[in-house]
């Protein structure tokens, strides 16, 4: 199934889940509040947060042993029928038949709801990578909030025209029909396959050690859980002994949850994508505590009766758009390993104990009665608010980490599901510690300056001037006696080592030289690199040995080097202010100069991206190169280029798999490098960086092989015929 396929099929899944809640919140409250008191919530609701809990850790098991792509499905099948075998008990005589038939639809309805609309996000959040899911998960949502709209308004007719019973079956249909719709969507690319001997505890812990943001979310979900159990109790006696028994509470309650889905619908579709967008995640999650401490507190100065329903509508709104949104966001970039682990963990242990934990805090205040309750429940409950929004400010930073770790983590996955590489992820994640070694002379002339013309040896004998005749003769055998590693350094043959670094047979002994005395040099190395009319060739290779100096100075001449016209210059600047940063713990780098030189190589057209090459080959100090070790050879030196100067600026390893990404076709990875990229720069960058890297990460879809070929062909026989006009004897082969 394509991508816009399963895009609806989410949004068909949503409303339809969407729907069964509402319409069964709905008939649990009604039926539930007609067999029973209000005073006898509390017990039902403590002994549904256990039920709830256990199945939730039953049904963590499974996603961890089967993965959610068969498990969900599967859940939603057996409860759907289970709705169905609930109506024909609810049908049979007898008080006692119908007192234990409505317990059970209460328990399954709340026991079962959590644990069903968090496996249907689990399989979201493994099929979309985190700036799809951005994109997406609004319009899931607000599809939900419309069929839960859709789902109060069709139990408030059903229970004015056939009765209460008769919503069951609609609620069976309604799951059968999802089951119908998830078993067709379809696993992405790399994803675990379900492991048998998998350990839950273990895998738990694991995940809650390597991701520490979800203890912190856990906590929230816990927090949040117990303020709405308090406020519920409050909201459902006032409206049970408001109407009494009987379909008009069922009515009653369809109305007002389909009032607040529609209420949450809007602000899902006008509100949400807006503080996303601009407050981002951790601040979007704050509205929702912010939103239930005010209303709680209004309510212990407004009357109760009408405050209530005020204060509980609040926080279904607040819940069902700002929290929803924000919080699932936050699992995109978890390792689907470690998401299944604890994704059902916490939407469903951590939400339904939050509830026992509300259910016994009730009856322990109901002690002193229903009356003198009221306020010290919207008091926790204030109190509860205030704790969760000051949990939520941290929750910014914690999503930028678990993007870093998720990027990693995801690019150890496409590592070894992919055979052709012949490189570890070792090689890319770790710096080699090698100590410099200094090639031997190079035999023969490659690129360069032409070797000077041999002159005689002067006679004398001050040994400064032999060396300095030697420098100048012309030999690469007396330029490598002059150079050797056993004679003194002597600052007047600084300048002539530079000259020939541009010489290739020579440049080898020349730059070891310029190596073991960088830092009594660093004037004339700068200076040279910073003089337009010094050789190319040499201004080329002074950064390399800049890189070894640690010093202010050179950062500085680099600095300004990333301004030259010439773009290998640049390259290698880059290079060597990304090793000196690594390596220089005092060093002090210019934030602003770094990102104009990498806006400034992001304005470059596609054709001159594409086409810079560098004339040097590749070094084999691995511990100097930076970036490619797994992609070496065959490396964007544009892109990597600006990829040094972002690993100034940005945490190293994460930005290093993100930069493996972007010339891969893994579409996960690709998404989580994408939005690690936007965590950190501005969305004009990432656009241009978009724009310029590979047609697999700008979206355009692959050409057909059939066109390629043709088009191969074609300028190939173009190339021939151009040469044989030009009188060149071509050999075919």
């Amino acid at each position: 199934m394509t991508m816009k396929p399963q895009v609806q099929a989410f949004f068909a899944g949503a409303a339809l889940i969407m729907a069964h809640q509402v319409a069964g919140k709905a008939v649990r409250d009604g039926l539930f509040l007609s067999q029973f008191s209000a005073a006898a919530l509390p017990m039902v609701m403590g002994s549904a947060a256990l039920f709830s809990v256990a199945m939730g850790l039953l049904f963590a098991r499974g996603m961890s042993r089967f993965g959610p792509m068969r498990m969900v499905p599967a859940a939603f099948a057996i409860s759907g029928l289970l709705q169905w075998v609930e109506f024909g008990l609810l049908r049979m005589p007898g008080v006692v038949a119908r007192t234990v038939t409505v317990t059970v639809i209460y328990l399954h309805l709340v026991g079962l709801g959590a644990i069903l609309l968090s496996g249907f996000w689990s399989i979201a959040s493994e099929v979309f990578d985190p700036r799809a899911a951005k994109r997406h998960f609004g319009r899931i949502t607000g599809a939900g909030t419309a069929g839960g709209v859709a789902g109060g308004l069709a139990a408030e007719r059903i229970a004015a025209f056939g009765g209460v019973d008769w919503i069951l079956l609609v609620l069976g249909a309604l799951h059968l029909v999802t089951w119908a719709i998830l078993r067709r969507i379809e696993a992405p690319a790399g994803s675990p396959a379900p492991s048998e001997d998998t350990k839950l505890w273990r895998a738990s812990r694991e995940a809650f050690r390597q991701a520490p943001f979800l203890v912190n979310l856990a906590v929230l979900v816990f927090l949040g859980t117990v303020s709405a159990a308090l406020l519920d109790y409050v909201f459902k006696s006032g409206a049970a002994a408001a109407y009494g028994r009987g379909p008009q509470l069922t009515r009653y309650f369809a109305i007002f949850y389909t009032g607040t889905q529609a209420l949450t619908f809007v602000a899902q579709t006008f509100l949400t994508p807006v503080t996303l967008r601009r407050l981002g995640l951790g601040r979007t999650m704050q509205l929702h505590p912010a939103a239930v401490g005010v209303s709680a507190a209004a309510s212990m100065v407004l009357p109760v009766l009408v405050m209530g329903p005020v204060a509980r509508a609040f926080e279904l709104i607040f819940r069902g758009s700002f929290l929803r949104s924000s919080y699932e966001l936050f699992f995109t970039p978890t390792p689907s390993a470690q998401k299944r682990a604890t994704k059902t963990f916490i939407d469903v242990a951590c939400d339904r104990m939050g509830d026992a934990f509300g259910a016994g805090l009730l009856q322990v205040l109901l002690l002193f009665g229903p009356q003198r309750a009221a306020m010290p429940i919207l008091g926790i409950t204030a109190a509860l608010a205030a704790a969760s929004l000051w949990l939520a400010r941290r929750m910014d930073a914690a999503y930028s980490r678990a993007i870093e770790h998720g990027l990693v983590t995801r690019a150890v996955v496409v590592e070894e599901s992919d055979s052709e590489e012949s490189a570890t992820l070792g090689a890319l994640l770790q710096t080699m510690d090698r100590s410099l070694a200094v090639a031997s002379a190079a035999g023969g002339t490659r690129t360069g300056a032409a070797a000077p013309r041999e002159r005689p040896a002067p006679a004398t004998h001050d040994p400064v001037l032999v060396r300095l005749a030697d420098l100048r003769s012309g030999s690469p055998e007396r330029v490598r006696a002059a150079l050797a590693a056993d004679l003194p350094y002597e600052p007047f043959l600084a300048p002539f080592a530079i000259r020939l670094l541009a010489w290739d047979a020579a440049s080898e002994w020349a730059r070891a030289f310029l190596l073991r005395s960088a830092h009594r040099a660093i004037g004339q190395l700068t200076d040279a690199l910073l003089d337009p009319e010094q050789d190319f060739a040499v201004r080329r290779r002074v950064p390399q040995i800049l890189a070894y100096t640690s010093s202010q100075r050179a950062v500085d001449g680099l600095t300004a080097a990333l301004a030259d016209p010439r773009f290998e210059i640049r390259f290698h600047c880059g290079r060597a202010l990304e090793f000196l940063h690594r390596m220089g713990d005092k060093l002090s780098f210019d934030p602003g100069a770094l990102m104009a030189a990498v806006k400034s190589e992001l304005s470059s057209s596609r054709e001159i991206w594409d086409g810079r090459k560098l004339l040097d080959q590749e070094g084999s100090d691995l511990q100097y190169w930076f970036l490619d070790d797994v992609l070496r050879g065959r490396a964007d030196k544009s892109l990597e280029h600006v990829f040094s100067l972002l690993a100034i600026l940005l945490p190293a390893e994460p930005l290093k798999v993100a930069f493996r990404a972007l010339h891969g076709d893994d579409r996960m990875l690709q998404g989580l490098a994408l939005e690690f990229l936007e965590l950190h720069l501005s969305t004009e960058v990432v656009a241009q960086m978009r724009r310029l890297v590979s047609p697999g990460v700008s979206g355009r879809a692959p050409r057909p092989a059939e066109q390629v070929v043709t088009e191969l062909m074609t300028s190939h026989q173009s190339v021939l015929a151009k040469v044989a006009a030009a009188g060149i004897p071509v050999q075919v082969a």
